[in-house]
């Protein structure tokens, strides 16, 4: 069952780096990607704790498609996220930590084997 589940769902995984105890902080992505012979064929880029609600990164996914994923795409994609990202007084370091965490993301879910 868990193989089918997988093998509909393609690679997928979802990361919160921070403590739980420091809610206030968090910062969550989920990003589900189709790679068929290392090109990215389909991705999402969904972003929680960056803004007021979750937010879908559509400029993000339409920079992976078709590429051939490395570490280099992964940190020009997540530095893209946060490119126009406005930091308030108390929480300029998400736009960093953010990066961080979208590229881990998209690096851990292409590799994956499912």
């Amino acid at each position: 069952m868990k193989r089918e589940v997988a093998a509909r769902l393609g690679r997928r995984v979802a990361r919160d780096p921070l403590l739980r105890a420091v809610r206030a902080c968090s910062l969550e992505t989920g990003v589900p990607v189709r790679l068929v012979g290392g090109l990215v064929r389909d991705a999402r880029v969904a972003l929680g704790g960056v803004a007021t609600v979750p937010w879908r990164a559509r400029e993000v996914e339409i920079l992976l498609k078709d590429q051939k994923f490395d570490d280099t795409l992964a940190r020009r994609v997540a530095e893209a996220a946060f490119a126009a990202a406005t930091p308030r007084k108390h929480n300029a370091f998400k736009i960093k930590l953010g990066q961080r965490v979208v590229a881990r993301a998209l690096h851990q879910a292409a590799t994956m084997e499912v």
